[in-house]
């Protein structure tokens, strides 16, 4: 009970600190986008924290099929231009160039978070395996459908044939000079297996790009509260996968995304 109130307290701190310090922030626009599985409700937690801004679960400017694929309800849809002043928006937008501009128009401040394409899909496996449509896949056998997901798998229904082809349809994020993209492993903190400094810079980059400043002793209390507190976590350790992984699926997952994994910084080489 005592935890409870004093992250009740903690939270409410925040809330008040940022209504009275940055009053135009309701005026700030935010959207959360990110592959699935790689920590969307740890920054939408933060987000959350930082801002006192409430996640909008019904606000829908465009249709999404799992993600996947935009339907957009017409060209600068003023669907974007009605979220609420108090809440932020999220979603699973794989990059193109239509969404990207509409992101800019609406001036929204637009964060993108990413993970280790190994953890990311053994996250997805836990997640997707109690599914209706991929109980006929896997039939209960926990290798073959891991190594399903990895070279041949709908990681996302519809949109890409495994790991490799489905970062590809977000990565472009990552370099867009209009979106901040956050690496879960920095954001994660040690309780996750990452670095407490490393966490509390990434938690003031990520205010600092939303447009407010807060003191060391904030970002401490925003950290304090980030580690499973979401409805969909489950473990949130880095370098789950080496549990997870084979021999087998090592080798298929060198083979069809081993230079994915270098150019994102999580390998120099195939040697491991």
């Amino acid at each position: 009970m005592k935890k409870i109130t004093k992250q009740i307290y903690l939270s409410l701190y925040l809330a008040i600190l940022n209504v009275s310090l940055y009053p135009n922030l309701n005026e700030t626009r935010i959207v959360v986008t990110s592959i699935p599985k790689s920590g969307t409700n740890l920054l939408a937690r933060c987000i959350s924290l930082l801002t006192g801004k409430q996640l909008q679960v019904n606000f829908r400017p465009l249709y999404e099929n799992y993600g996947s694929k935009a339907t957009w309800h017409g060209p600068n849809s003023a669907l974007w231009n009605t979220l609420p002043a108090n809440s932020f928006y999220l979603s699973h937008i794989v990059y193109n160039e239509q969404a990207k501009q509409e992101l800019i128009f609406y001036n929204y401040k637009h964060l993108f978070i990413y993970r280790d394409p190994r953890d990311q899909i053994v996250s997805y496996y836990y997640w997707s395996r109690h599914w209706p449509n991929v109980i006929d896949v896997h039939n209960n056998d926990y290798e073959f459908y891991l190594y399903y997901l990895i070279t041949n798998g709908n990681v996302i229904s519809g949109c890409t044939k495994g790991i490799a082809e489905f970062y590809q349809c977000y990565l472009p994020w990552i370099n867009e000079p209009t979106c901040y993209a956050v690496k879960f492993e920095d954001l994660i903190g040690p309780q996750g297996g990452g670095n407490l400094n490393t966490q509390l810079h990434e938690i003031k980059n990520i205010a600092n790009f939303i447009g407010i400043s807060i003191s060391d002793q904030e970002a401490l209390s925003v950290a304090n509260q980030l580690f499973g507190s979401t409805g969909t976590f489950r473990s949130g350790q880095i370098g789950e996968w080496k549990t997870h992984f084979n021999a087998h699926h090592k080798m298929a997952f060198k083979e069809v995304a081993g230079t994915l994994l270098i150019e994102l910084g999580y390998e120099k080489d195939l040697n491991w």
